[in-house]
């Protein structure tokens, strides 16, 4: 009798233990499945803007009043042409329009990662003998000034200054 009752004892323990571990696995799943839905329904509202922008832009074509685009030449010649490819990968602290804005990364694969970690094949740069080109989603940046070795300035499609200096 008293092995019956150890026994019964030990298999209500269990149970107990594994229906713990269940609720908190249970309430673990919820709270992640609340974060992601507050992901996507922010997601959604920025496909919903982006397809507002993009109506917009297709309505302007009809009418034939697209803007034209906007390329900023080189506004020094040549300012690129001792700078080697190979100089460019590397850690870039980021100034836009004087202010700091953080740390960037120009990978040797012509991608580079943003402020916050995101790597993306559309952010892509590129050098010529006149310019480093950085290209984002909806912007394009034409550093055109070598300040210094890795300190490079230019200038926004939205006339925004910038400037990178190499920390790394």
């Amino acid at each position: 009798m008293q092995r019956t009752g150890i026994a019964l004892g030990a298999l209500i323990a269990c149970l107990l233990a594994v229906n713990t571990i269940s609720i908190v696995l249970i309430v673990r799943q919820r709270t992640q499945n609340i974060r992601l839905e507050a992901e996507i329904g922010r997601q959604r509202s920025e496909i919903e803007a982006l397809r507002a922008q993009r109506e917009e832009l297709l309505e302007h074509a009809a009418q034939g009043n697209i803007p034209s685009v906007r390329v900023i030449p080189a506004s020094n010649p040549g300012a690129f042409a001792s700078v080697k490819e190979s100089d460019i990968p590397g850690r870039y602290r980021w100034f836009e329009s004087e202010k700091n804005r953080g740390l960037i990364a120009l990978n040797a694969d012509h991608t580079f990662t943003s402020l916050n970690g995101q790597k993306s094949d559309t952010y892509r740069w590129s050098l010529s003998p006149d310019q480093l080109v950085m290209e984002y989603n909806r912007m394009t940046v034409y550093y055109t000034n070598v300040e210094a070795p890795g300190i490079y300035l230019g200038v926004r499609t939205d006339r925004k200054s910038q400037r990178l200096e190499r920390v790394e």
